[in-house]
């Protein structure tokens, strides 16, 4: 019983370890002329949610200005919603999604200048923008929200001496922002990503 328990066990891991990933869905953004050759599409930003929705946040070039998509697709492919800005030179650097795609937040670099952008996940309607600017060349990195859904962004500014610090920006729910931290530890100092706790 022993030997006939253990060829079976054996056998299931067997199936188990060849097992290979199996392709859910596949969605496709650029059927038109708008992204050929010539106006590439790039995703830079995505995240999915708990109830499997998921959201893509990327560029295209046309005339060297950017244009800024964001799309979100249920936990099916479907697309719910896509919204394109063009922005000129901003590029989204931070993407976060919560609460089953109720909003979603995005942060950009615009002329050095930090943008944080909350959509709503249902439709993608433009619930606000807060912008923070910086005396020197100010960069995104990631975006975060707390329970309360307060917003986070981090960021790294060159500053006028070729060094480079890092700060946090607090927002509340609605866009007002709440409070900004920085951090000068006398070199190049840049954050690679943000979390909150509960």
């Amino acid at each position: 019983k022993n030997i006939i328990g253990s060829l079976i066990l054996f056998t299931c891991c067997l199936n188990i370890l060849r097992s290979q990933p199996v392709e859910e869905w596949t969605n496709f953004i650029g059927e038109n002329d708008a992204y050929s050759v010539n106006n590439p599409f790039s995703i830079n930003l995505s995240d999915i949610d708990d109830a499997g929705n998921s959201v893509i946040a990327g560029v295209n070039t046309n005339a060297g200005s950017y244009n800024v998509y964001t799309a979100q697709y249920d936990a099916g492919g479907n697309l719910l919603w896509m919204v394109n800005n063009n922005t000129g030179s901003w590029v989204p650097q931070g993407c976060n999604m919560k609460k089953a795609g109720k909003f979603v937040y995005l942060v950009y670099e615009s002329n050095y200048s930090i943008i944080t952008k909350k959509y709503n996940g249902n439709n993608g309607i433009l619930v606000w923008t807060a912008q923070h600017n910086y005396l020197g060349r100010a960069f995104p990195v990631a975006v975060t929200i707390d329970k309360n859904e307060n917003v986070y962004s981090a960021s790294c500014e060159l500053t006028p001496t070729g060094t480079m610090d890092y700060s946090i920006i607090k927002y509340d729910k609605n866009g007002n922002q709440i409070v900004i931290a920085q951090y000068n530890g006398g070199g190049f100092d840049e954050p690679a990503g943000i979390a909150v706790d509960t």
